[in-house]
């Protein structure tokens, strides 16, 4: 801040200057993370869907079929075996944490 008074003497001082979106989103992420499970899920798929409206491209979708056969057909050879989802998250979870708290 620049303030010249009328004895023609000079004040300059900084500070920050917070721009008022960045609050927004502050805010709104703070809303978010208050959210119970199933409505931040929620508001993050809306959230993923926005970014992207356009129907997925056909090789995409070739190749998701693909991908999808071959795992099925692994599961069948018992290659590996299918968990419940949220055992999968959780041991996700214990690892980083590991990883985060060696």
């Amino acid at each position: 801040m620049i303030n010249i008074d009328s004895g023609q003497s000079i004040t300059i001082s900084a500070y920050s200057i917070k721009e008022p979106l960045m609050d927004t989103v502050d805010n709104l992420r703070a809303q978010a993370l208050n959210l119970d499970e199933p409505e931040r899920a929620a508001l993050a798929r809306d959230l993923l869907v926005s970014l992207d409206d356009a129907e997925p491209e056909e090789d995409a979708q070739s190749a998701w079929a693909t991908e999808i056969q071959a795992r099925s057909d692994a599961v069948a050879r018992g290659e590996f075996s299918a968990s419940d989802w949220k055992e999968s998250v959780q041991r996700v979870r214990e690892h980083l944490a590991k990883r985060r708290n060696p």
